[in-house]
């Protein structure tokens, strides 16, 4: 009579375990993603502090000094 209980639990079990296991990929999908999207941003940040900032802060020292010995003018393209 109370083989029919155990089959549901042992059904019951095994959709859990399966679930659990569902969850764990996905998890770890997720992390892989975000750790990609970490490490893209990571390498953007060194990109713009290491090269594009000091270029950037090069050039506007050099024109405002352009400006200042009225090498450059505003309306002048």
């Amino acid at each position: 009579r109370n083989q029919g209980n155990i089959e549901i639990a042992h059904a019951e079990y095994r959709r859990a375990v399966a679930n659990l296991r569902r969850l764990e990929l996905d998890l770890r999908n997720r992390a892989a993603a975000a750790l990609r999207e970490y490490r893209q941003a990571a390498g953007q940040v060194e990109l713009y502090t290491g090269e594009i900032l000091p270029a950037a802060e090069e050039n506007l020292e050099l024109t405002e000094i352009g400006y200042e010995r009225g090498e450059f003018d505003l309306l002048r393209a």
